[in-house]
This record gives C-alpha cells, sequence and structure tokens, in this order.
C-alpha cells in the first residue's frame, strides 16, 4: 500500500534525537496519527550489527533468541514480511541511544570483507 500523506504540514526527522521531548511530544504522535507502525530500538550497549539486527526483530515481534545470529539481508527480509503489523502507511524505525552505534566494528558487520593483500 503506498502512503498517503493526509497533512499539509511536514517535519524533519533528526538524525539523533536528545531529552529534548520532540519525540515523544510531537514526532511519534504525528506519526502514530499518521497510521505509521513504530518500533523503538535501545541501542545502548550494541557491539555487533547482529545485535542490532536482534533488537528490531524482536521490537517487530519475531521471537529471537539472545544468540541468534542474524545478518542484515535476513534482517530486511524478516521486516518485509511482518505483516502481523500494521504498517498500511510505513514502518519508523526510532534508535534511541543511536550513538552507541558508532562504536560496531567494522569486522562484526555481516557486510565486511576483510581486504586481500597480496606479496
Amino acid at each position: 500500500m503506498t502512503y498517503k500523506c493526509e497533512y499539509k504540514d511536514e517535519f524533519v526527522v533528526p538524525v539523533i534525537t536528545r531529552e529534548s521531548g520532540y519525540w515523544e511530544q510531537v514526532m511519534k504522535p504525528r506519526l502514530q496519527e499518521q497510521g505509521w507502525f513504530i518500533v523503538e530500538v535501545d541501542c545502548a550497549g550494541v557491539d555487533t550489527s547482529h545485535e542490532l539486527g536482534r533488537r528490531l526483530l524482536r521490537a517487530l515481534g519475531f521471537n529471537i533468541a539472545s544468540d541468534q545470529w542474524v545478518n542484515g539481508f535476513w534482517v530486511k527480509d524478516a521486516v518485509e514480511e511482518a505483516d502481523w503489523n500494521d504498517m498500511r502507511q510505513g514502518l519508523f524505525v526510532f534508535y534511541e541511544n543511536f550513538e552507541d552505534l558508532f562504536s560496531v566494528r567494522e569486522e562484526c558487520s555481516p557486510f565486511y570483507a576483510p581486504s586481500m593483500r597480496f606479496n
């Protein structure tokens, strides 16, 4: 289903939100009114992309074990198939403690490929 804008006013999605209350008081209620499905993912302590994927899938209602390995492609497919959630307008993911994602080691990414050196 395509997104149908029912409001004239627009909002700018901030990359990182702080304790201003903007998320709780302005953005979240407006997105809910428009029919967006919202998941909130706490990134505190995330040290691998696999852990981030597990947290996102849990927020969407999947039963994911704490040690279950997930990769980025599987997460993408699972999000698209989570049809028990009402995503008629779309999916909005709010990452709390987003700055913790910057500490994820590159080699932990499911897309990481070490450079090959030929001598």
